[in-house]
């Protein structure tokens, strides 16, 4: 359900402030063309709620209902600032952490100042070591989950259309496979636009 917004159609430009399944549903089209969305939250019918998206300095969007913090995007675009963190609002202070440090800010400041491992270098001892210890830590169904999120995320935004992971699983026919592989061109789709885009 779309709550209000401002969309042109002309330049695919604009925002429209939504809900889906009682969460917050927010979609943002840039001034290049891409395209943000997300669902999250719990928002109680029948009341009234307050809700709130931003755009931070490093385009990640974060929805607010009732002045909690429901969730955040981050980017990771060649030419552009990075930003891969997690910002937890309380009501009386703020938690954050990247891959190098973490604090609270508030009544129970805490800032973390032991050494900190390269997580994408703990990741991989971690499993070497679970291996030679015979415990082995097999993270292969949540890996193919958080894929298949990522890519029924990407299916949503392109097409504009609200789908379900069953769907996915089981009657979608998009198949991102080549043909063959081998060196030279690749053939690229054309641009995705929202409401345009065929969901397959």
């Amino acid at each position: 359900q779309k709550i209000f917004g401002k969309v042109s159609s002309l330049q695919n430009r604009g925002y429209i402030l939504g809900v889906e399944n009682n969460g917050l549903y927010p979609d943002i089209w840039t001034s290049t063309g891409s395209h943000q969305t997300f669902t999250a939250g719990t928002i109680s019918s029948g009341q009234w709620a307050h809700l709130v998206v931003t755009r931070t300095t490093d385009e990640s969007m974060i929805g607010y209902i009732n002045g909690v913090q429901v969730t955040s995007m981050c980017r990771q675009t060649q030419g552009c600032t990075d930003v891969v963190a997690e910002r937890v609002i309380g009501t009386e202070g703020v938690a954050y952490t990247d891959s190098t440090t973490g604090f609270i800010e508030g009544p129970n400041a805490y800032h973390y100042d032991a050494d900190s491992p390269n997580p994408y270098v703990q990741e991989h001892a971690d499993l070497i070591s679970s291996i030679r210890n015979g415990n082995v830590l097999n993270e292969g169904r949540q890996v193919a989950e958080s894929t298949l999120t990522a890519i029924l995320g990407r299916m949503s935004a392109y097409t504009g259309r609200a789908i379900k992971t069953n769907w996915v699983l089981n009657a979608s026919k998009l198949d991102y496979r080549l043909d063959k592989y081998e060196f030279g061109d690749l053939m690229t789709d054309p641009v995705a636009q929202p409401g345009i885009t065929e969901l397959i």
